[in-house]
């Protein structure tokens, strides 16, 4: 990478190439998943006994926010292609 493509990348320009996007996209898919997969383990596995209801209601709310997360960022990686990548009408 030489220092012109850093200094687009700082500006904001568009250095990416669809594989560019398609990598970040899994490079958070798979952080997503291990955030879910550590959350699940320490909520779940790692709490003593006697949580109630309400430790269920915090685990529940903690995913609902992961798969948030994913789709959002999901989203912004297609319009990001749509914008940079247009499709020609032919």
């Amino acid at each position: 990478m030489n220092m012109n493509a850093l200094i687009d990348f700082l500006r904001l320009y568009p250095v990416f190439t669809q594989r560019g996007i398609r990598a970040a996209w899994y490079l958070y898919l798979l952080g997503a998943t291990a955030e879910l997969v550590t959350y699940l383990g320490f909520s779940l596995f790692a709490t003593p006994a006697g949580f109630g209801l309400r430790h269920y209601f915090l685990v529940g709310e903690q995913l609902v926010r992961i798969v948030a997360n994913v789709i959002l960022v999901r989203i912004f990686l297609e319009v990001a292609l749509r914008y940079l990548f247009p499709r020609s009408s032919s």
